[in-house]
């Protein structure tokens, strides 16, 4: 509010709380140190603005101790120091008044990294007594010379894919010009991502979106506002309105997917993301693209017959880590001379109550080449309760007159079900 208008805060505050996963690390997964770390960054900005207003040794002590607290909870934090550093330095006679400040208020200095090392001691204390050492290594690496820009790309669970309305913030870094703010946010929030990047386990465990940058919300909101104070100058306005709105809308719903595991934690890809985009009741196809990357798309440009139709239910026992074969049979890959564009639709319908890491199988065999797909029987919109139903779709291999099909079960744990329908119909191409 001291730098912008009333409504441009409050559409900032908006998109920044329902149009990122900021809601789901506050709201939801709030177990996690991200809504409380936001928190922190809030109020170290605005600790950082008033020892910049009026410096004071209370504001300078409360600034370290906030840096050195973020810095405990999560080390890589420690790059919060870059926001008190560089502030009021976008201009030349700004950044020369600051650092005249600087060397008033030598003794600030001092306090301020005090009490960020009271802040650190905790937390060393404890590392002390639970492990003998006064730093403990979780083992955390990083590669900064090839980071993984599909952390903010990848359709994995990149930034800029599942959480659109980010890539707002780095437009709105632009317009950060006039600001007393702009060489601290700049420094921060690149440095930020770079690191975010560049850390060996980029997928950051089960996460919606990238949930490593959701505390630095605080700092990216202020060129978020800059690029919203600029819009609502243009005569286009609405229509950004309107896209903001559809923003929000569109992550409250996948927050929604998210915590019914539709939109999964760990397992997403380009095509399953596609199929669930807006979708609020994916089907048993949709869900196989979990596993599956096969997928034929203008199937009606296919001729397709039953190959197999079993109606007879199967009662499954199958011992751990032990394939349970429901199915093993010769069949034909075309009928009317060579074809090597031929694939394979498969149906079941399955009851168990053993479901959780279970997969159904399919395998064609050739001579000299082979193909597999499988599908997890635990999923969304599985319910042991009930029979489920699973499709998916297999290619055949190469170009053959007939290819051995297997269908079967697997599981790491002992499992019970019955199977109380199977269909595999062939697609080929062209029609005949």
């Amino acid at each position: 509010l001291l730098y912008f208008s009333d409504s441009t805060t409050a559409i900032t505050l908006l998109l920044v709380c329902l149009a990122t996963n900021y809601i789901q690390y506050s709201a939801v997964d709030s177990g996690q140190s991200h809504g409380y770390l936001f928190v922190v960054y809030a109020l170290v900005l605005y600790a950082t603005l008033q020892w910049h207003k009026k410096a004071t040794v209370f504001w300078a002590c409360l600034t370290g101790f906030l840096c050195g607290f973020a810095t405990m909870t999560r080390p890589t934090e420690a790059i919060i120091i870059f926001i008190p550093l560089f502030w009021a330095t976008h201009t030349k006679e700004a950044a020369k008044a600051k650092w005249a400040m600087v060397r008033q208020h030598k003794s600030h200095i001092l306090y301020a990294a005090v009490f960020g090392i009271l802040a650190l001691v905790p937390q060393l204390l404890y590392w002390k007594a639970a492990s003998g050492s006064w730093v403990f290594d979780v083992g955390s690496k990083w590669k900064f010379l090839n980071p993984y820009f599909r952390v903010l790309l990848g359709f994995e669970k990149g930034w800029f894919i599942y959480t659109p309305a980010t890539v707002f913030f780095i437009i709105g870094m632009f317009y950060l010009k006039p600001f007393p703010f702009r060489k601290a946010v700049l420094w921060f929030c690149l440095l930020n991502i770079y690191i975010i990047i560049a850390w060996d386990d980029w997928r950051y465990g089960g996460s919606y979106s990238t949930r490593a940058l959701v505390q630095s919300y605080p700092v990216f909101a202020l060129p978020l506002a800059a690029l919203v104070e600029r819009v609502s100058l243009k005569k286009w306005k609405t229509a950004a309105y309107v896209l903001g709105l559809y923003l929000i809308g569109v992550n409250l719903f996948q927050v929604g997917q998210y915590n019914h595991t539709i939109l999964h934690y760990n397992d997403m890809n380009r095509r399953y993301y596609g199929r669930i985009y807006l979708n609020p009741n994916p089907s048993p196809l949709d869900m196989s693209l979990l596993d599956s990357n096969e997928v034929l798309a203008n199937e009606g440009s296919y001729a397709h017959n039953i190959q197999v139709k079993i109606d007879t239910p199967i009662v499954v026992n199958a011992a751990p880590n032990e394939p349970y074969s429901l199915l093993g049979i010769r069949v034909k890959e075309y009928a009317d001379g060579p074809n090597t564009n031929s694939w394979f639709k498969v149906k079941c319908a399955l009851k168990s109550d053993d479901l959780w890491q279970g997969y159904l199988n399919v395998s064609l065999t050739r001579w000299d080449s082979s193909a597999h797909a499988r599908v997890r029987l635990f999923s969304p919109i599985s319910d042991t309760k009930k029979v489920n139903n699973y499709e998916f779709w297999v290619k055949a291999p190469g170009n053959v007159d007939s290819v051995t099909l297997k269908v079967f079960i697997t599981s790491p744990f002992n499992f019970k079900g019955v199977v109380h329908n199977i269909t595999i119909e062939r697609y080929y191409y062209p029609k005949r």
